[in-house]
């Protein structure tokens, strides 16, 4: 009698959790998420935004025409250039291209409304920036990083890659005038196809 109590407690205990689960994993996936607004009035730098990257760490970094933004989570860290200040961001605008290397720093276009430009690595440890500048007048944006690169787009007519370690500059390719690639406000504009060796450009 007291085995067939227990057998009952045991089956009633079971059918209820297979039907709270079953409630559970009926109920509508819009429920599961919520929007959140973060725009200016939260501290974001500007309400032109350009490019998105998840980080590692889990930080966010946002790209505006004014200022890169770091979102924790719950607040939002802005850089800006600081002319006193080598080792802040190269320019306020960083509305090119931006990915993050293999040791997990990260490579941001930037630029001065458009006059000057320049391409800026954040150190994610030294929270400092090491600046760059086109050799000859132009843009330059990164788009892909492996092991010990960075590739970029510069002045729409050539591939350089950039070491992540000793800063060396190297030409992957020149273009020829009517073969210009531009380099866009996004990296999704380009494919890097390692097994046929290929660059995939918009």
């Amino acid at each position: 009698m007291k085995s067939s109590k227990t057998i009952l407690a045991f089956a009633v205990f079971t059918l209820a959790a297979v039907f709270a689960m079953a409630q559970t994993n009926d109920h509508n996936p819009e429920d599961s998420y919520r929007a959140t607004h973060w725009g200016l009035d939260e501290g974001l730098s500007q309400g032109e935004t350009y490019n998105i990257l998840k980080d590692v760490y889990g930080f966010m970094w946002i790209a505006t025409r004014n200022g890169l933004n770091r979102f924790d989570g719950s607040k939002i860290k802005i850089y800006y250039h600081d002319p006193k200040d080598s080792r802040s961001i190269g320019y306020d605008g960083t509305h090119g291209g931006m990915v993050e290397d293999s040791a997990h720093n990260l490579w941001i276009a930037t630029n001065n409304d458009f006059l000057s430009f320049g391409l800026s690595r954040y150190d994610i440890k030294a929270d400092t920036f090491t600046n760059f500048l086109p050799q000859a007048p132009g843009s330059m944006e990164p788009f892909w990083a492996n092991k010990n690169e960075v590739w970029c787009v510069e002045n729409d007519s050539l591939i350089s890659s950039y070491n992540i370690h000793s800063y060396q500059r190297k030409v992957l390719i020149n273009l020829a005038p009517y073969d210009g690639t531009s380099a866009g406000r996004s990296v999704n504009n380009k494919i890097v196809d390692r097994k046929s060796n290929s660059i995939w450009s918009l």
